[in-house]
Formats: structure tokens, sequence, C-alpha cells
């Protein structure tokens, strides 16, 4: 398994390195990747509504960055946390098992 300890980056960047890890992995071997937000941001799911999720105009006011994952999942909001994200070829179908 590789390990990237990849710091603090914007939440544009972090989502791009996160698909493009998903993209590459199928053909590699497992990825797990550490990091953080700088600065704050609130990254929602991919079937979210960004309007109904999100108060746009209190994080432009507060300097929060506002993101779309690739993956599914609820709104979360990041700042000052270790991130993960693991990526693998190997996935039986069952999501809870995968944890």
């Amino acid at each position: 398994m590789k390990l990237l300890k990849m710091g603090h980056q914007d939440a544009a960047t972090n989502m791009g390195i996160d698909e493009a890890l998903m993209r590459t992995a199928v053909a590699g071997e497992p990825v797990l990747r550490l990091y953080g937000w700088k600065p704050a941001a609130v990254s929602i799911g991919y079937f979210q509504g960004l309007e109904e999720e999100v108060d746009l105009d209190a994080c432009h006011n507060h300097g929060v960055d506002v993101v779309r994952r690739v993956t599914g999942g609820g709104a979360v909001f990041h700042d000052q946390e270790l991130t993960y994200s693991f990526v693998s070829r190997e996935f039986d179908g069952n999501i809870l098992a995968s944890y």
C-alpha cells in the first residue's frame, strides 16, 4: 500500500487529488492519503443539492470553501482535522463490509 502525506490544500485541490487517485487506483496498489484543509471547507456528496445543504453567503463571508465530492454521503465541515481517503480496487460490493 502507498501512503501519501499531503499536508493542507484548498478544497478543490483536495477533491481533485481524491478523484485522480480513484481513477488511477483501479490499475494499481491501494493508496491511503492523509491531508488537511486550508482554508476551512464544506464538502457535499455527489447527489446532494448545493443550495439545500449549504448557506453559500455565510461560507463566502467567513472564507469557507465549498466543494462537491465525487462520492456520495452527506455534507461535512472540514477545519483543523486530519482527513483520510483510502482507495483500493479490491471491493466485494458491500459498502458496510468494506469498513
